[in-house]
């Protein structure tokens, strides 16, 4: 597993179509994106940011999606 930093959690109200860097580039889902409302900002071990769906952002730190999601709502800190 690449080792990720959590930059920052946005909650997205209305939920908006954003690109995750890993399920839209693998095509899990539709090529023009989904409606999402959590986006995961992150850094690779090289520092390289991108943008994640709340779900790939769980797969790729470890935590547990709600945490992700409580954070994104409360503005808290990752």
């Amino acid at each position: 597993m690449i080792p990720m930093k959590i930059l920052s959690i946005e909650a997205h109200e209305p939920k908006r179509k954003f690109y995750c860097e890993r399920c839209d580039a693998r095509g899990m889902v539709s090529p023009r994106g989904v409606y999402r409302r959590f986006e995961v900002k992150m850094a690779d071990e090289v520092g390289k940011p991108g943008a994640y769906c709340v779900v790939c952002a769980s797969i790729l730190t470890g935590r547990r999606q709600g945490e992700l999601m409580r954070i994104g709502r409360e503005g808290a800190r990752p």
